[in-house]
């Protein structure tokens, strides 16, 4: 979790935010902090954003209306982003097998690498890992497998 100001160094709008947040570089966080409140004002830093909800598209640079809930948290992603997620019940890493992840793409330019080892030793040292890199144009995803070891 950083500031907006540590991945938008530039954009002055972002310097006296103190209620949003970055997760990584392309999930933006933007939690209620005050009581009773149901939807708050969101910055969204230049660049296009997607709803995480509902995959509603807005063009940043500019302050929201976003529904807020009792039971949801804001949370916006930028173009771009390729966010890889478990599916199913997953109680620790070992849980999280190649047939249990799944791809979150969010229209735009964007990479990825998802790197996988044993979870338990440095055989990762010796080659026994997975590296696979996901490119985002469009919305054409393409994945190139960069080494093997697993």
């Amino acid at each position: 979790m950083r500031p907006l100001v540590y991945e938008y160094p530039a954009d002055k709008h972002v310097r006296n935010i103190s209620d949003e947040y970055m997760l990584g570089s392309f999930v933006l966080v933007a939690p209620v902090i005050a009581p009773g409140k149901e939807a708050r004002e969101v910055y969204l830093p230049d660049g296009d954003w997607y709803d995480y909800y509902t995959g509603e598209k807005y063009s940043g640079g500019r302050y929201i209306l976003a529904d807020a809930p009792l039971d949801k948290v804001p949370v916006f992603i930028k173009a771009g982003a390729i966010i890889p997620v478990a599916d199913g019940e997953i109680r620790s890493t070992e849980d999280i097998t190649e047939d249990k992840i799944s791809i979150l793409t969010y229209p735009g330019k964007g990479s990825f690498l998802h790197y996988q080892d044993d979870n338990e030793t440095f055989a990762y040292r010796d080659g026994a890992y997975n590296a696979v890199e996901y490119t985002l144009d469009g919305d054409k995803l393409e994945k190139r497998v960069l080494h093997k070891g697993l």
